[in-house]
Protein backbone atom coordinates (compact mmCIF):
# COMPACT_ATOMS: atom_id res chain seq x y z
CA UNK A 1 0.00 0.00 0.00
CA UNK A 2 1.12 3.35 -0.97
CA UNK A 3 1.53 6.14 1.66
CA UNK A 4 -0.62 8.25 -0.63
CA UNK A 5 -3.18 5.32 -0.04
CA UNK A 6 -3.49 5.44 3.86
CA UNK A 7 -7.09 5.11 4.45
CA UNK A 8 -7.32 5.71 8.85
CA UNK A 9 -10.43 4.12 8.87
CA UNK A 10 -13.58 2.75 7.13
CA UNK A 11 -16.20 4.79 8.38
CA UNK A 12 -16.58 7.27 11.15
CA UNK A 13 -17.46 5.23 14.63
CA UNK A 14 -17.39 5.17 18.68
CA UNK A 15 -14.13 4.85 19.91
CA UNK A 16 -12.14 5.25 16.76
CA UNK A 17 -8.64 5.74 17.41
CA UNK A 18 -7.40 6.83 14.00
CA UNK A 19 -5.40 9.55 15.04
CA UNK A 20 -4.32 7.91 18.31
CA UNK A 21 -3.08 4.63 16.23
CA UNK A 22 0.28 6.01 14.82
CA UNK A 23 1.35 7.10 18.19
CA UNK A 24 1.52 3.58 19.62
CA UNK A 25 4.57 2.26 18.49
CA UNK A 26 4.38 -1.10 17.47
CA UNK A 27 6.84 -3.91 17.00
CA UNK A 28 8.01 -5.15 13.53
CA UNK A 29 5.95 -8.72 13.08
CA UNK A 30 5.30 -10.80 10.31
CA UNK A 31 1.42 -11.53 12.00
CA UNK A 32 -0.90 -8.83 13.51
CA UNK A 33 -4.09 -9.63 14.94
CA UNK A 34 -6.79 -7.29 15.71
CA UNK A 35 -10.01 -8.98 17.58
CA UNK A 36 -11.91 -6.32 17.61
CA UNK A 37 -11.79 -4.32 14.27
CA UNK A 38 -14.47 -2.01 14.33
CA UNK A 39 -13.53 0.90 12.15
CA UNK A 40 -9.88 -0.06 11.01
CA UNK A 41 -7.69 2.05 12.43
CA UNK A 42 -4.83 -0.06 13.73
CA UNK A 43 -5.64 -2.95 11.27
CA UNK A 44 -5.18 -0.62 8.46
CA UNK A 45 -2.05 1.51 9.64
CA UNK A 46 -0.26 -1.73 10.27
CA UNK A 47 -1.24 -2.91 6.58
CA UNK A 48 0.18 0.36 5.14
CA UNK A 49 3.84 -0.58 6.86
CA UNK A 50 3.70 -3.93 6.64
CA UNK A 51 2.07 -5.25 3.87
CA UNK A 52 3.55 -8.53 3.58
CA UNK A 53 2.20 -9.70 6.85
CA UNK A 54 -0.44 -12.05 7.82
CA UNK A 55 -3.21 -10.29 9.45
CA UNK A 56 -6.17 -12.13 11.61
CA UNK A 57 -9.05 -9.54 12.24
CA UNK A 58 -12.45 -10.46 13.81
CA UNK A 59 -16.04 -8.29 14.52
CA UNK A 60 -19.13 -10.02 15.85
CA UNK A 61 -21.04 -7.21 13.30
CA UNK A 62 -21.74 -8.95 10.54
CA UNK A 63 -22.18 -5.64 8.29
CA UNK A 64 -18.98 -4.53 9.71
CA UNK A 65 -17.16 -8.07 8.50
CA UNK A 66 -19.28 -6.95 4.87
CA UNK A 67 -17.24 -4.07 4.53
CA UNK A 68 -13.78 -5.94 4.60
CA UNK A 69 -14.94 -9.09 2.82
CA UNK A 70 -16.19 -6.57 -0.09
CA UNK A 71 -12.89 -4.76 0.12
CA UNK A 72 -10.86 -8.26 0.01
CA UNK A 73 -13.00 -10.04 -2.28
CA UNK A 74 -15.46 -7.80 -4.34
CA UNK A 75 -15.40 -4.68 -6.29
CA UNK A 76 -15.47 -2.02 -3.83
CA UNK A 77 -16.78 0.62 -6.65
CA UNK A 78 -20.45 -1.01 -6.67
CA UNK A 79 -20.41 -0.31 -2.59
CA UNK A 80 -19.82 3.61 -3.03
CA UNK A 81 -22.03 3.81 -5.95
CA UNK A 82 -24.58 2.38 -3.53
CA UNK A 83 -23.62 4.68 -0.63
CA UNK A 84 -23.95 7.66 -2.60
CA UNK A 85 -27.67 6.49 -3.80
CA UNK A 86 -27.98 6.45 -0.59
CA UNK A 87 -26.77 9.85 0.28
CA UNK A 88 -28.95 11.54 -2.27
CA UNK A 89 -31.62 9.84 -1.08
CA UNK A 90 -31.46 10.99 2.71
CA UNK A 91 -32.36 14.63 1.59
CA UNK A 92 -34.90 13.48 -0.66
CA UNK A 93 -37.00 10.69 1.08
CA UNK A 94 -35.53 10.58 5.22
CA UNK A 95 -37.59 8.03 6.71
CA UNK A 96 -37.87 5.70 3.78
CA UNK A 97 -33.78 5.59 3.93
CA UNK A 98 -33.85 5.57 7.18
CA UNK A 99 -36.19 2.34 7.23
CA UNK A 100 -34.44 0.64 3.93
CA UNK A 101 -30.88 0.91 5.93
CA UNK A 102 -32.71 -0.63 8.91
CA UNK A 103 -34.52 -3.56 7.48
CA UNK A 104 -31.14 -4.35 5.14
CA UNK A 105 -28.82 -4.68 8.58
CA UNK A 106 -31.23 -6.86 10.31
CA UNK A 107 -32.30 -9.10 7.23
CA UNK A 108 -29.78 -9.23 4.53
CA UNK A 109 -27.18 -11.64 3.45
CA UNK A 110 -25.41 -10.18 0.43
CA UNK A 111 -22.55 -8.25 1.82
CA UNK A 112 -22.38 -5.46 -0.79
CA UNK A 113 -25.86 -4.24 0.45
CA UNK A 114 -24.52 -4.33 4.07
CA UNK A 115 -21.33 -2.92 3.36
CA UNK A 116 -23.26 0.14 1.81
CA UNK A 117 -25.64 0.41 4.34
CA UNK A 118 -23.21 0.38 7.13
CA UNK A 119 -20.81 2.59 5.71
CA UNK A 120 -23.69 4.84 5.49
CA UNK A 121 -25.28 4.59 8.51
CA UNK A 122 -22.02 4.95 10.61
CA UNK A 123 -21.81 8.12 8.51
CA UNK A 124 -25.42 9.69 9.36
CA UNK A 125 -25.57 8.14 12.65
CA UNK A 126 -21.46 9.04 14.40
CA UNK A 127 -19.59 10.90 11.62
CA UNK A 128 -21.65 14.54 11.84
CA UNK A 129 -22.79 15.09 15.52
CA UNK A 130 -21.23 14.14 18.79
CA UNK A 131 -20.14 10.75 19.59
CA UNK A 132 -22.41 10.85 22.88
CA UNK A 133 -25.16 10.80 20.82
CA UNK A 134 -26.78 6.95 20.72
CA UNK A 135 -29.81 5.12 20.78
CA UNK A 136 -32.68 7.58 20.40
CA UNK A 137 -30.80 10.70 20.81
CA UNK A 138 -28.78 9.69 17.41
CA UNK A 139 -32.46 8.57 15.97
CA UNK A 140 -33.90 12.23 17.31
CA UNK A 141 -30.82 14.07 15.68
CA UNK A 142 -29.61 12.53 12.34
CA UNK A 143 -32.71 14.40 10.45
CA UNK A 144 -31.59 17.69 11.27
CA UNK A 145 -29.85 19.40 7.89
CA UNK A 146 -27.20 21.40 10.00
CA UNK A 147 -26.02 17.87 11.17
CA UNK A 148 -26.29 16.56 7.79
CA UNK A 149 -24.87 18.82 5.84
CA UNK A 150 -21.65 17.56 5.20
CA UNK A 151 -23.20 14.22 3.55
CA UNK A 152 -23.34 16.57 0.35
CA UNK A 153 -19.87 16.29 -0.28
CA UNK A 154 -19.16 13.02 1.26
CA UNK A 155 -18.08 9.95 -0.57
CA UNK A 156 -16.54 6.46 1.24
CA UNK A 157 -13.09 5.71 0.50
CA UNK A 158 -12.59 2.46 0.55
CA UNK A 159 -8.88 0.25 0.73
CA UNK A 160 -7.70 -2.33 -2.20
CA UNK A 161 -7.23 -5.83 0.30
CA UNK A 162 -7.27 -7.83 -2.63
CA UNK A 163 -2.93 -8.04 -1.97
CA UNK A 164 -3.69 -8.52 1.93
CA UNK A 165 -2.81 -11.92 3.66
CA UNK A 166 -6.02 -11.62 5.36
CA UNK A 167 -8.70 -13.34 7.52
CA UNK A 168 -11.92 -11.97 8.65
CA UNK A 169 -13.84 -13.76 11.91
CA UNK A 170 -17.25 -12.92 13.48
CA UNK A 171 -15.62 -13.85 16.88
CA UNK A 172 -12.56 -12.72 19.03
CA UNK A 173 -11.86 -16.61 20.55
CA UNK A 174 -11.49 -17.35 16.78
CA UNK A 175 -8.48 -14.52 16.99
CA UNK A 176 -6.45 -16.70 19.12
CA UNK A 177 -6.79 -20.45 17.72
CA UNK A 178 -3.68 -19.98 15.36
CA UNK A 179 -0.81 -22.06 16.73
CA UNK A 180 1.73 -19.76 15.69
CA UNK A 181 1.05 -16.44 17.76
CA UNK A 182 4.04 -16.21 19.84
CA UNK A 183 5.70 -13.67 17.40
CA UNK A 184 2.28 -11.83 16.72
CA UNK A 185 1.96 -8.28 17.83
CA UNK A 186 -2.10 -8.20 19.27
CA UNK A 187 -4.36 -5.49 19.53
CA UNK A 188 -7.49 -5.36 21.77
CA UNK A 189 -10.01 -2.70 21.28
CA UNK A 190 -12.84 -3.92 23.04
CA UNK A 191 -16.45 -2.16 24.02
CA UNK A 192 -15.55 -0.12 26.64
CA UNK A 193 -16.63 -1.40 30.55
CA UNK A 194 -17.46 1.66 32.66
CA UNK A 195 -17.93 1.05 36.53
CA UNK A 196 -20.40 3.37 37.05
CA UNK A 197 -22.71 1.60 34.26
CA UNK A 198 -22.68 -1.91 36.01
CA UNK A 199 -25.52 -3.76 37.53
CA UNK A 200 -25.30 -2.36 40.93
CA UNK A 201 -25.83 1.08 39.74
CA UNK A 202 -30.26 2.20 38.95
CA UNK A 203 -30.48 3.04 34.97
CA UNK A 204 -27.87 1.36 33.95
CA UNK A 205 -27.80 -1.72 31.80
CA UNK A 206 -26.88 -4.75 33.51
CA UNK A 207 -25.13 -6.14 30.71
CA UNK A 208 -22.15 -4.29 31.43
CA UNK A 209 -20.72 -6.51 33.83
CA UNK A 210 -20.70 -9.30 31.34
CA UNK A 211 -18.84 -6.93 29.11
CA UNK A 212 -15.84 -6.56 31.72
CA UNK A 213 -16.27 -10.09 32.15
CA UNK A 214 -15.15 -10.93 28.30
CA UNK A 215 -12.46 -8.13 28.16
CA UNK A 216 -10.75 -9.84 30.89
CA UNK A 217 -11.06 -13.61 29.02
CA UNK A 218 -10.21 -11.87 25.88
CA UNK A 219 -6.66 -10.28 27.84
CA UNK A 220 -6.36 -13.58 29.48
CA UNK A 221 -6.56 -15.63 26.01
CA UNK A 222 -3.75 -13.47 24.50
CA UNK A 223 -1.36 -13.50 26.99
CA UNK A 224 -1.49 -16.97 27.13
CA UNK A 225 -0.26 -17.01 22.88
CA UNK A 226 2.51 -14.98 24.43
CA UNK A 227 2.55 -12.26 21.82
CA UNK A 228 5.86 -10.06 21.46
CA UNK A 229 3.55 -7.44 21.40
CA UNK A 230 0.05 -6.61 23.17
CA UNK A 231 -1.68 -3.60 23.02
CA UNK A 232 -4.74 -2.82 24.91
CA UNK A 233 -7.13 0.26 25.03
CA UNK A 234 -9.77 0.81 27.41
CA UNK A 235 -11.25 2.90 30.40
CA UNK A 236 -9.03 2.72 33.49
CA UNK A 237 -10.01 -0.10 35.48
CA UNK A 238 -9.03 -1.79 38.11
CA UNK A 239 -9.31 -5.52 37.45
CA UNK A 240 -7.57 -4.56 34.08
CA UNK A 241 -4.96 -2.88 35.85
CA UNK A 242 -4.69 -5.77 38.43
CA UNK A 243 -4.85 -8.34 35.99
CA UNK A 244 -2.00 -6.59 34.23
CA UNK A 245 0.39 -6.49 37.18
CA UNK A 246 -0.45 -9.59 38.03
CA UNK A 247 2.59 -10.67 35.33
CA UNK A 248 6.00 -10.52 35.04
CA UNK A 249 6.69 -11.57 31.32
CA UNK A 250 6.05 -8.09 30.00
CA UNK A 251 6.87 -4.64 30.47
CA UNK A 252 3.98 -2.63 30.57
CA UNK A 253 3.98 1.26 29.45
CA UNK A 254 0.43 2.68 30.55
CA UNK A 255 -0.96 6.40 29.02
CA UNK A 256 -3.77 7.63 30.25
CA UNK A 257 -6.00 9.82 29.19
CA UNK A 258 -5.16 12.79 30.65
CA UNK A 259 -2.15 13.09 29.36
CA UNK A 260 -2.97 12.38 25.89
CA UNK A 261 -5.27 15.36 24.65
CA UNK A 262 -6.71 12.70 21.71
CA UNK A 263 -7.66 9.99 24.27
CA UNK A 264 -9.58 11.75 27.24
CA UNK A 265 -13.07 11.48 26.19
CA UNK A 266 -14.43 10.87 29.55
CA UNK A 267 -12.90 13.92 31.01
CA UNK A 268 -14.25 16.19 27.73
CA UNK A 269 -17.69 14.93 28.22
CA UNK A 270 -18.21 15.49 31.96
CA UNK A 271 -16.72 19.12 31.48
CA UNK A 272 -19.92 19.49 28.91
CA UNK A 273 -22.06 18.10 30.93
CA UNK A 274 -22.99 15.29 29.38
CA UNK A 275 -22.49 12.83 32.17
CA UNK A 276 -24.49 14.80 35.05
CA UNK A 277 -25.99 12.03 35.81
CA UNK A 278 -23.16 10.13 37.63
CA UNK A 279 -20.50 12.69 37.72
CA UNK A 280 -17.69 9.70 37.25
CA UNK A 281 -14.80 10.51 34.95
CA UNK A 282 -14.02 7.95 32.18
CA UNK A 283 -10.08 8.39 31.32
CA UNK A 284 -9.14 6.40 28.34
CA UNK A 285 -5.76 4.09 28.49
CA UNK A 286 -3.17 2.62 26.59
CA UNK A 287 -1.57 -0.30 27.93
CA UNK A 288 1.62 -1.48 25.80
CA UNK A 289 3.17 -4.98 26.88
CA UNK A 290 6.18 -5.70 25.36
CA UNK A 291 7.73 -9.19 26.02
CA UNK A 292 10.97 -9.20 27.94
Amino acid sequence: MESSNLIKSLFAYPGNKRDVIPMIPVIESSIFVDSYVGAGSFFLKQYQDNPTAKFIIADKDPAIRAVYQVCKYRNTREVIDKALELRDRFFTAPDKTWGFIKQTLAYSLDPVQLAYCKLFYQRIAHGSIPRTHSGKKTYNVIWSLDKAIGLKTWEPILPDLSDCDLIILDDWKGCFKSSDLNESVIFLDPPYYAPGKSSCYPDHKPGSIITLMGILAAIQTALECHPKQLIITHYECHPIDNLLESIDSYTIDKTIGDTLDSLNYGQGNFQHGLREETKIVYYDCIWNLKRK
